[in-house]
This record gives C-alpha cells, structure tokens and sequence, in this order.
C-alpha cells in the first residue's frame, strides 16, 4: 500500500495539472539524473510548486470541518431549487385555487409566479454594496432572513396581496444569497480543490427541487388549507440553517483582505489551506498574492476580458449547470465578484421573467394552441432530421466558442487568473505549459531557463 503523502501529489499531478513527460531526444542524460525528471505543466508554476510539496490531506478533520463549512453555501442553492419549485405544483392544487379563487393559468396566476423573479432582479442591485461592504458571511445571513420573512408571509397569505409581497421577498433574498454564495465558496475553497469543491454547488439547486415535489406530493392529499400552508412553511427551513451557518463559518479571507484585516485572514488560510501551518507554501503565496492584488486593484476598469467569459456563462447557463455561478466567480476578479454575481442573478431571471409569465398568460388566451408556437419553431426548422443537424451544428458552435473564447482556470490560484487575462490572448495563455522538475522526493521546482 502507497504512502499516503505520495497518493495525494499524485492526485495533484493528475486532477488538477495536464502533465506530460519531456522526452527531448537531445536532452544530456546525466543532467537529467541529477537535477530530475523534467515535466511539462499547465498552470503557474508558483502555484503548482506550492501545492506539490505540501500537500493537504482530504480526510483530515479539518478538511471535512471545510466541507462542512462550505456546505453552508451549497444550501443556498438548496433554498433556490425549494422556492424555486414549490409554487408550480401548488399553483395546480384544488384546495389553493378554492382559496383563493385563482385557476392554473391567466394574467393573475402569471403575474404571482413573476414577481418572484422581480424581486430577484431588485435583489440583485443590492448584491455588489451588501456582499463587498458586509461581507460574504453577511450576504448569505441577510438573504437567509429576508427568505423566512417572505416565507412567514405567505404560508399567512389572506389574499393574493400577501402572495405578490411575499413572493417579492423570497425572490430578493435568494438573490441575495445565491450570490454570496458561489463567492464565499470560491474564495474559501483550497486553490487546488477549488475546481472539485465548487462544482458541486449549483448541483444542490436539485436537491431542493426534489424535496419540493416530494413535499407537495404528500401534502397535496390533505383536504385543508395545510395541503398548500406547509409546503410554503417550509421554505424557512434551508434559510434557518443558512443563517445559523453564518454565523459559525469563518469570513472569506480576501473579503478580510480587502478590509485590512491581514492576519485574520492569514489564521483562516493557515487552518484550512495549511493545515494549521501559517509558514505552508500555499498559505505564503496566496498571502502574498492578496496583497499586491490590493495594491493593484484601485487603478483597474471594472471592464475587462473576463466580463465577455462571464456573460458567455450566463447565456449557456442551462447547459452547464455545475460551472455556471463558480465559473462567473472564478474568472471575475476580487473587486469586481460580488458585483458581477449580481449581474449573473439578473440576467437569468429577465429570461425567466418572460417563461414564468408570458406562459401563464398564453395558456390562459389560447389554451393547447400555445404549444403549436414551439410546432411552429420546428416546422421552421424543417423535418427532424434537419433540426438534428441544426442542434448538433449549435452544439460544435459552441464548442468552438469555448475552444478559442474560454479560458482554463485550474492550475491557478484566482490571483494568479490576472497574468492570464492580462496578456494578449487570454484562452491561448491559459493552456500554455512550462517545465518544471520533479526531483526524487516527488517535489516539483522550476526551472529557470526552459530552453
């Protein structure tokens, strides 16, 4: 059985580096033997340096307390998928319509599935002020509140008064959190796990989405208000552990950073990028990174390249659903993160603004006949066939896109993105190799003249 120690560089080498062999025909022999193997890797060679030779262990306690922490965050994504969905199946409950008077479709019906995505879209101008001048923490404690305050309104609803405003706070608050979520998790997340960790998040939407139509399932089949009240009650529960989350968890360390706080940050990277170490190589290069990002980052434009990768994931966030808030968080830089997640946030929800209303309202006007508008797309398409090939073409499209448009974010602490998006051609700089040599104890050191 391996060395532990030895397992994990492996891992490192493998999962987060695109390494390959230098086998130079013309390379001296006995330098090779003396100074080691030369590797050929894809990142900073600063950062990959530090990772390697000291590698931090999974399965630590306080890597799973990490995991613990950071799951505070994913349940943010959890309230998003439990909000987001409950109100479909208890829009087509007997006894809420009874309630209120309402039926499934119409301009009333639309207008309440709507204003939640309103009040994501106001929510989303508060996020940039709330999540850089309170912090991370603060943002998702904040957007926990004012989730269990719209959701106290309308599990009380009266009338669709109570169901418009509390709707309008629900939505505000998710806003609010599934910002300073992704955030929080990106900056925390260990550099070289920060691909693996942070992928799951958007995942977690799911997980609420599922229990919203499990819940709404079993209590459909009382005959009481309860059958509709109980599901919109508990959407307090995932805000309540949000909150209670917020106030255990450590702050972002370059949201500290930021505010001056240096050593306060540098205790949070020392415990869990560290493993408790202060003098651990990743601990000093990220220390050293967040304080010349500081000193640079008053003089540079809120606009820059990352803002066209950034609007590009928000065009294609259906499809890819681990990387679109992360990958928005890691290629906006520290001063402008909190800000861009807003514009993620609204972004989204003016196109769902348009689903969530618009087919409520045309349902209700001309019933089936709706459908043959999406009839009607496809016969403009042509024949299956060619609608297949057209998907396919789209797909290869946006391929291409990302082959000379995205920029490849690993090997890199979030600092270090800025020599990339700083050069000529960001996608091209980003999967540009260096050599580096890996000595006998399995260490890896630059190497100064590569030739």
């Amino acid at each position: 059985m391996g060395n532990p120690t030895d397992d994990r560089k492996d891992d490192i080498l493998e999962g987060a580096l695109s390494i390959t062999s230098s086998n130079d025909q013309h390379e001296d022999t006995k330098t090779h033997q003396s100074i080691g193997q030369v590797l050929e890797v894809q990142g900073n060679t600063e950062f990959i340096q530090a990772t390697t030779a000291a590698p931090l262990n999974p399965w630590s306690r306080t890597s799973l307390q990490l995991y613990l922490i950071l799951l505070t965050a994913c349940l943010n994504a959890t309230a998003s998928g439990f909000d987001g969905s409950i109100f479909s199946t208890i829009n087509a409950m007997d006894q809420y319509k009874a309630y209120f008077h309402k039926q499934e479709t119409g301009s009333s019906t639309g207008i309440i599935f709507a204003i939640y995505t309103i009040g994501s879209m106001a929510g989303a101008i508060f996020t940039g002020p709330v999540l850089d001048i309170l912090g991370r923490r603060a943002g998702m404690g904040i957007g926990s509140i004012i989730i269990m305050i719209g959701a106290v309104v309308v599990t009380a609803a009266q009338s669709e008064a109570y169901l418009l405003g509390g709707r309008f706070v629900l939505g505000f608050g998710i806003s609010l959190g599934t910002s300073a979520a992704p955030t929080y998790a990106i900056e925390l997340a260990p550099p070289q796990w920060r691909g693996r960790i942070t992928g799951y998040y958007n995942t977690f939407f799911y997980s609420g989405a599922i229990l919203a139509t499990g819940v709404t399932y079993a209590t459909a089949k009382t005959n009481s208000q309860l059958a509709w009240r109980l599901p919109l009650g508990l959407q307090c529960i995932p805000p309540g552990f949000i909150l209670l989350g917020s106030l255990l968890i450590p702050e972002s360390p370059r949201w500290l950073c930021s505010r001056g706080r240096f050593e306060d940050a540098r205790k949070i990277l020392a415990k869990y990028h560290g493993a408790g170490d202060a003098n651990h190589p990743v601990v000093q290069l990220e220390m050293r990174e967040f304080e010349e990002s500081i000193k640079v980052q008053k003089s540079r434009s809120w606009w820059d390249w990352r803002q066209l990768i950034f609007l590009f994931g928000c065009a294609y966030s259906f499809v890819y659903t681990p990387l679109t808030p992360t990958y928005c968080a890691e290629t906006l830089d520290n001063h402008t993160r909190a800000t861009g997640m807003g514009i993620h946030v609204l972004m989204n929800n003016t196109a769902n603004f348009y689903n969530t209303y618009v087919t409520a309202v045309a349902l209700d006007a001309i019933s089936w006949k709706y459908y043959l508008v999406f009839v009607a797309l496809n016969v403009v398409y042509g024949e299956q066939v060619a609608l297949e090939v057209i998907l396919r073409c789209t797909d290869l499209f946006i391929g291409f896109l990302w082959f000379f448009l995205g920029v490849e974010t690993k090997g890199r602490t979030l600092e270090e993105l800025q020599e990339v998006f700083d050069s000529k051609w960001p996608p091209k700089a980003s999967l540009e190799k260096r050599k580096m040599v890996k000595t006998q104890d399995g260490n890896l050191d630059q190497v100064a003249d590569c030739g």
